[in-house]
């Protein structure tokens, strides 16, 4: 009697388990982010990327340590399409060495929190990118160099984002 209660008690955590998974989960909506790199001697490239449909970039400029500021010479908006999917996988792997001799495997591995197999999910993606010409008293190794990039929400709220250039 005992054992059968054990077994029904894991019956039921494995169906409560899978029917928790097989609930929607809703995607937070990306966060924006900005990025600024040097991509040659000349010139910085700014990235503000994860944009939602409603949000809008402002200004954009390259802030020196004392304060000056410098506008991009080009900006321009890239827009396209990421897809996902979740599908039942096959991995081929080996193990071993020379003298233990060589172990092959395989694995097939299936999303269990996701039944929708087969399925793909498509964004559409949005990013400005703005490009600023690297002024004569650059410095990589000052770090009071950063760019400077305003996000304007839905409600005409802008928000001010500062990130270094790497």
């Amino acid at each position: 009697m005992h054992m059968r209660a054990v077994i029904l008690m894991l019956v039921v955590t494995l169906v409560a388990g899978t029917l928790a998974g097989c609930g929607g989960r809703a995607e937070p909506p990306p966060y924006p982010s900005v990025r600024a790199m040097r991509v040659d001697y000349a010139t910085i490239e700014v990235r503000v990327s994860d944009l939602t449909p409603s949000t809008q970039v402002g200004d954009i400029r390259l802030v020196a340590p004392d304060g000056r500021t410098f506008e991009p010479e080009s900006r321009r908006t890239v827009r396209g399409i990421a897809a996902t999917s979740e599908r039942p996988a096959v991995g081929v792997g080996a193990t071993g060495g020379s003298e233990s001799g060589v172990d092959p495997s395989i694995s097939l591995s299936l999303p269990l929190t996701n039944w929708s197999w087969f399925r793909t999910e498509e964004r559409d993606i949005r990013a400005v990118v703005a490009r600023i010409p690297v002024p004569g008293d650059y410095s990589d190794a000052d770090e009071g160099w950063h760019v400077q990039a305003e996000l304007i929400d839905a409600a005409g709220v802008g928000r001010t984002r500062h990130t270094p250039v790497r």
